[in-house]
């Protein structure tokens, strides 16, 4: 299974374009032997060259989940860091050195493998959840964010979802979003995967399951 989440830089129409644009060379690719080193040089090639012009980049992170190794190898770009909720475990997140996608680094080519066994969750979000300010203009930072996602995830991705964006809006209240916010919960159940994404942007609010 191949997961894909990722952020550009900037708002508007350029974002979207941009956006398109990896999206078209993600759906290329895997028309071919799908090859995620191979993905994100295309990738990181392709933002690189609008870089130059518009002075945009893209942070993301892709993912083979091999359920029957137990194993997620993961390509990181610059992106937030994933939330590991690992079985019997304390929740953590996965710290990596990376570079975002159009930057003058190149992007990773040895993947940072994971067990990822039955049991264990992982959250993957862009920087919208943990950049937004509570009332008091306060920014939501990581700890904040380990603190309360990891008791409002379970083993419903959907349902998780829901309750990650209710306590969202909860704690900005009527402060104003300033970024688009994504989340994408894996949860690993015996023999295969459930994954189910929600999207919330300023706007729609609605949700993908897969």
């Amino acid at each position: 299974v191949m997961v894909f989440i990722g952020d550009v830089t900037g708002h508007g129409v350029p974002a979207a374009i941009v956006m398109a644009m990896v999206k078209a060379i993600v759906e290329r690719e895997n028309l071919h032997e799908f090859d995620p080193p191979v993905v994100m040089s295309a990738l990181h090639r392709s933002i690189g060259k609008t870089q130059k012009r518009k002075k945009m980049m893209m942070t993301a992170l892709m993912a083979l989940i091999i359920p029957a190794e137990n194993r997620m190898l993961c390509w990181p770009a610059g992106h937030t860091y994933p939330l590991f909720l690992q079985s019997g475990k304390e929740p953590a997140f996965i710290e990596t050195d990376s570079f975002p996608l159009g930057s003058p680094r190149k992007p990773r080519e040895k993947p940072l493998e994971i067990f990822f066994e039955p049991g264990d969750r992982m959250v993957l979000y862009s920087d919208g959840l943990t950049e937004a300010r509570n009332e008091r203009g306060e920014i939501i930072d990581y700890q904040e964010l380990i603190r309360q996602v990891s008791e409002l995830v379970d083993t419903d991705p959907k349902a998780s979802c829901a309750r990650i964006f209710d306590w969202h809006r909860q704690v900005t209240g009527n402060h104003p979003q300033e970024d688009d916010i994504s989340v994408l919960i894996l949860a690993r159940h015996c023999p295969g995967i459930n994954m189910q994404t929600r999207f919330l942007a300023p706007w729609s609010n609605s949700h993908w399951d897969s």
